[in-house]
């Protein structure tokens, strides 16, 4: 009697490891561009809720300490020391809508006065919206958390019909994520108007 032995393989070819091996791969693949979308995703919305809170924050500051302020002085383009005499309370000058300035001061019940500013990249803070005022203080003069942020535009408006009138000053400026990556430079444009309740009269 013959006897004949079968040699079984119990191993595998060449080419079924480098099947394995290619389809381990596109299944990293795909896991890894899944988890890296997910973490983008979630650093911009991170991004876009500090831009929108910070934002929030300066409309409303601004907008009840001007609408409450004791007085209305006067909105003007000077920088250092501000008077802003060339548009005094009392002026009609700044019904012009498309005149925009950098300053707004008001005086407040305390008789203090409060200056907001907005800054540009060579000015103090750079590129932020900020107050000078003995009243109001949030992380020194600025009103922007700088370490992340930056103004990359600011404007104010001033609407008056008659020096009888109350003025309305519009605050529009745009706020600008400074990260690196690209799903961190995201923008928001921030924009509202106020009129001063306790603007004098012209005598």
């Amino acid at each position: 009697m013959i006897k004949r032995f079968i040699k079984k393989n119990k191993g595998f070819t060449l080419i079924e490891l480098l099947v394995v091996i290619a389809m381990i791969g596109i299944v990293a693949s795909i896991a890894l561009n899944i988890f890296t979308s997910t973490l983008r995703g979630g650093s911009k919305t991170t991004s876009i809720d500090n831009i929108r809170q910070n934002g929030n924050y300066v409309i409303s500051q601004m907008s009840k300490m001007i609408a409450y302020a004791k007085e209305f002085e006067g909105v003007c383009n000077k920088v250092g020391t501000v008077t802003c005499t060339d548009i005094s309370q009392f002026s009609t000058n700044c019904s012009v809508a498309a005149n925009t300035y950098t300053h707004i001061l008001i005086k407040n019940f305390d008789l203090g006065e409060t200056i907001f500013s907005c800054n540009s990249a060579s000015d103090t803070p750079a590129s932020t919206i900020a107050s000078r005022s003995a009243t109001l203080t949030s992380g020194g003069d600025s009103l922007i958390d700088t370490s992340n942020i930056i103004v990359s535009s600011c404007k104010f408006y001033c609407v008056r019909s008659s020096p009888v009138i109350s003025p309305t000053i519009t605050i529009s400026f745009t706020l600008q994520s400074n990260g690196i990556v690209a799903e961190k430079n995201n923008s928001i444009d921030f924009e509202t108007s106020v009129v001063p309740r306790n603007n004098p009269q012209n005598p």
